[in-house]
């Protein structure tokens, strides 16, 4: 698994040993893991400002809007245990240089996806921030991380 930080400037993946080299590395807004299958997985560096609903994390993720021609929306749960596991590969070194907040102690966030049990109709799962999946009542309130798969 490879871990890349976009460059702000051409929107291009660069390895963090070379964003290292950047005068101010906290401008880049966008990480990015590369999944099995060669795609990119990008994700903000940060979550999203508040606390909402299920609902209002799914229309604030695709609100997100750092590059134009790219629509960002809550992970699935399969990206969340990829990005779990991608913080031991460098997603934390790459979150740390960049001055990203994402995966700190405590911090609960949405993923896209409902509970299909027909019991759980108003239930949803979240994330925890150490790869923990929970499902919760959509009108908690918890976290937005926005994502884009990038081909």
């Amino acid at each position: 698994m490879k871990i890349y930080i976009i460059n702000p400037d051409n929107n291009k993946p660069v390895t963090i040993e070379d964003w290292r080299k950047d005068e101010n590395p906290t401008r880049a807004q966008l990480l990015a893991i590369e999944t099995e299958d060669g795609h990119l997985l990008c994700m903000s560096k940060s979550y999203l400002p508040g606390e909402h609903t299920f609902e209002e994390a799914q229309k604030a993720c695709a609100a997100f809007k750092p590059l134009e021609s790219i629509t960002f929306r809550s992970p699935s749960r399969k990206e969340c245990i990829d990005i779990y596991d991608a913080r031991f590969q460098g997603l934390d070194e790459a979150i740390k240089l960049t001055g990203g907040d994402y995966a700190k102690r405590g911090r609960y966030h949405w993923t896209g996806d409902r509970d299909t049990d027909p019991n759980y109709a108003y239930y949803a799962w979240y994330s925890y921030g150490y790869g923990v999946l929970g499902n919760g009542f959509m009108y908690n309130s918890y976290l937005a991380l926005p994502v884009a798969l990038l081909k």
